[in-house]
């Protein structure tokens, strides 16, 4: 079963932050995914503040993920496939710190290697929560991440519509 994330807070300056929590299943998992669902177009998305952690609260205890803040380069913390050799750390903008991870996929095959982490195995059978922070690049939607096919989420990453008389 696939949820939605749920974006639970905007920042005031594009960037919305994430939080997904569920339980990891009965496989030791070792492996974070991020991919755009699209994989025929390209897209791209700034990321920020990374944590996964054991729980129901974001941010709250060890992080499983090395680099997540993207401090320091991408590789070797980080696994950059084919399709994302693009992706750079920037420092145009930035959640919190001086730098970001701008994720940037050119078409082709779905692929759960193209942006990725490896760790330790996982509890099994415990609830985990995912959280980042994110801001919209120029295209692609469905955004996705996965540990496995009880714990994977998507979001659409293009900043929200503006409607003329509604609060924001």
């Amino acid at each position: 079963t696939t949820c939605s994330a749920r974006i639970l807070r905007q920042d005031g300056s594009g960037w919305r932050f994430l939080s997904f929590t569920r339980p990891v299943g009965s496989s030791q998992l070792t492996k974070l995914s991020f991919y755009f669902q699209l994989s025929s177009l390209p897209g791209d998305v700034y990321l920020d503040d990374i944590s996964l952690v054991i729980g129901d609260t974001p941010g709250v205890g060890e992080n499983v993920l090395a680099n997540a803040g993207f401090e320091e380069p991408l590789e070797p913390a980080w696994s950059i496939g084919a399709l994302a050799t693009n992706s750079v750390i920037t420092t145009e903008v930035a959640h919190s710190g001086a730098s970001s991870a701008h994720i940037i996929f050119t078409p082709g095959g779905l692929s759960l290697n193209n942006f990725s982490q490896s760790f330790p195995s996982l509890t099994p059978g415990t609830n985990y929560t995912l959280s980042f922070w994110y801001l919209g690049g120029s295209s692609g939607t469905n955004f996705s991440f996965r540990l496995n096919t009880f714990f994977t989420g998507s979001i659409d990453p293009r900043p929200p519509r503006s409607t003329p008389g509604a609060p924001h």
